[in-house]
Order: structure tokens, then sequence, then C-alpha cells
């Protein structure tokens, strides 16, 4: 199975939103699984997801994560809704 695609993204982010709505079936095109941390906004009020995302937070700052939304394919940074057409490119023939 191909490695998941990595998206860290702000809510309040209306780029984030542009990019999230594209992402799902730039995903499904190639086959990929989503690492998806919308997801924990549904359980914001859960300790252990609060935990998590505190963690996941954590992660992001050690990877250099800044602005968002910020992508990760095969370990390589996205960084903006603007660079989806590179995130394709990538999916669709590997790294350039």
């Amino acid at each position: 199975m191909a490695a998941s695609i990595e998206f860290f993204f702000d809510f309040a982010s209306p780029y984030s939103y542009i990019a999230l709505q594209s992402f799902d079936a730039l995903a499904a095109k190639y086959k990929r699984p989503v690492h998806d941390a919308a997801a924990l906004q549904a359980a914001t009020q859960d300790t252990a997801i609060k935990e998590k995302l505190k963690a996941q937070v954590g992660e992001a700052i050690a990877r250099g994560v800044f602005g968002a939304p910020y992508i990760f394919v095969d370990g390589e940074p996205f960084r903006g809704h603007d660079r989806l057409p590179q995130v394709e490119r990538w999916l669709a023939s590997g790294p350039f």
C-alpha cells in the first residue's frame, strides 16, 4: 500500500478550506490513504482526542510545519493550496 498523504491545516483558514475541497478526490485518484486531521475537530471534547491533538501539534512543530494547508507526500512537504498541482504531479509521476 502506498504511504498516506498527511494534511495539516488551520480550521479557520479559507485557503485550507479550498484545498480540503479537492483533497479527498486527489488522494482517491492516486489510491493514497489520507491522514485526516479534520476528524479531530468533531471530537475536541474527548480527553483522549485532546491528547492526540497535542501530540500532532508537537509533531507538526518538530517537522517544521508552518502555514496552512501543509501537505506531506512521501515525506516531501508542500505548503499552500496553490501547491495542489505539484502534489498531483508528484502522485502521478513520483519525485521531481
